[in-house]
């Protein structure tokens, strides 16, 4: 059976990068694991296409539904997704005390398809918990109907053809961090802190910012002081939501893109508000309607020329396709936006995420705003911390408080497919 081009492509995954996701959510009371189960069953009710394994079928590796129960197992282990130990699921829970994790294929989806199933199975897990109901607003309920954008093919594929870009990210040489003398290692390792959003908004309307504006150019900046002899540019991967650009904001498919901000030697010495300037300007033109149907249609004819080819053939190509591009720049940002947990909140002290897909050899920076605070994840590819020290002495130079987390392996979910 032919896969449609907007179906996972699931030869994306390899050894280096599984391309999973892993939602740690720290909730306020022990977690009930009956409440967890069942809410997790109801809710797939209303999200079906995440209850689903994955077969061989020719050359071509399938999504297919999966009757069997999905795995909420406690403890610290991480199962790999797709194995027996998680019933062949690509969706799995794992919980511990106070800590509930939830792990995800990013071939399937992205924050932007994930979060409103993610909110919906949390609603109906603090229902049950609390004994009360909950206010609902903002969350599906597993008795609503899809949304007419939410199956199906998202890109508009007459639009797509016509597309021209009208502006494109600069290319040429850049810094690597796996250059850099610190990258010893293949360690994944994640650093978590949290950050007042207020006070960071506020810095933010003082420097012409955004979250992911500031957060790039003072990485930047982490890494020019750190490396002085330097003179190649510093680019900055920034994830980017394509759903606007297509027409399709309820879409559940992985449709996040990255916008490269490239910063030259001549900003070296530049402050804040003017690195800020600067990414909201790359931002602005790589986001344009037309460069995202462009990108589109770019994809689309690059994956459907692969279709005589053997899976093999197809997985060692996009595999190493995948693993380049993600890799290819110095650092990636992803701010997702608020989620919008509305009475959720209240029983929830914090949430990470944290995505491998971006961190072999480099550094990966992951916002979520919960409850007045961004939750950052600091993820990289090895062990050292001297970036993400350097990176905290960025922000503490501009007044912003910082409250370490805990630190350790990244503990992202391996991939296991049929071969």
């Amino acid at each position: 059976m032919k896969n449609n081009y907007y179906d996972p492509m699931f030869y994306i995954c390899t050894e280096e990068m599984p391309f999973t996701i892993r939602i740690e959510t720290n909730v306020k009371e022990s977690v009930d694991p009956k409440a967890l189960f069942d809410a997790a069953e109801e809710a797939l009710v209303r999200y079906p296409y995440f209850k689903i394994t994955v077969i061989r079928d020719g050359e071509e590796l399938i999504a297919r539904p999966n009757p069997k129960p999905i795995a909420v197992y406690p403890g610290p282990d991480v199962y790999a997704l797709g194995s027996e130990q998680v019933n062949g699921h690509l969706f799995a829970i794992s919980y511990e005390e106070k800590r509930i994790c939830f792990y995800i294929s990013h071939v399937i989806t992205d924050g932007g398809g994930f979060f409103p199933f993610l909110k919906t199975l949390l609603y109906l897990y603090f229902c049950r918990r609390s004994g009360k109901a909950l206010d609902p607003a903002g969350i599906r309920l597993p008795s609503e109907p899809f949304y007419p954008d939410e199956l199906g093919n998202p890109f508009p594929e007459e639009a797509m053809k016509k597309a021209f870009p009208i502006g494109k990210a600069k290319s040429g040489p850049f810094f690597r961090l796996r250059d850099g003398g610190y990258v010893k290692d293949h360690e994944r390792t994640v650093y978590r802190f949290r950050l007042d959003e207020a006070a960071v908004m506020r810095v933010n309307k003082t420097s012409d910012g955004s979250p992911s504006s500031l957060f790039s150019s003072l990485m930047a900046r982490a890494v020019w002081k750190l490396h002085p002899e330097n003179h190649l540019d510093i680019v900055s991967a920034v994830s980017f939501n394509l759903r606007p650009g297509l027409g399709n904001k309820n879409s559940y498919r992985m449709l996040s893109s990255a916008i490269l901000l490239r910063y030259p030697e001549k900003l070296k010495d530049a402050d804040v508000t003017r690195l800020c300037t600067c990414s909201r300007g790359m931002v602005t033109v790589q986001s344009q309607p037309e460069n995202v149907l462009y990108l589109a249609e770019q994809k689309k004819n690059w994956l459907e020329s692969m279709e005589n080819l053997t899976l093999s053939e197809k997985k060692a190509m996009v595999g190493k396709a995948a693993l380049a591009d993600a890799v290819g720049n110095t650092f990636s940002v992803s701010y997702v936006g608020k989620v919008g947990l509305g009475s959720l909140e209240e029983h929830i002290e914090s949430m990470y995420n944290l995505t491998d897909g971006s961190t072999y050899e480099t550094v990966f920076i992951e916002v979520a705003s919960v409850g007045g605070q961004f939750d950052i994840a600091f993820l990289q590819g090895f062990s050292s911390d001297v970036y993400y020290r350097a990176f905290l002495e960025e922000l503490r130079a501009l007044g912003l408080a910082v409250t370490e987390d805990t630190c350790g392996p990244m503990g992202t979910a391996e991939m296991v497919l049929p071969e």
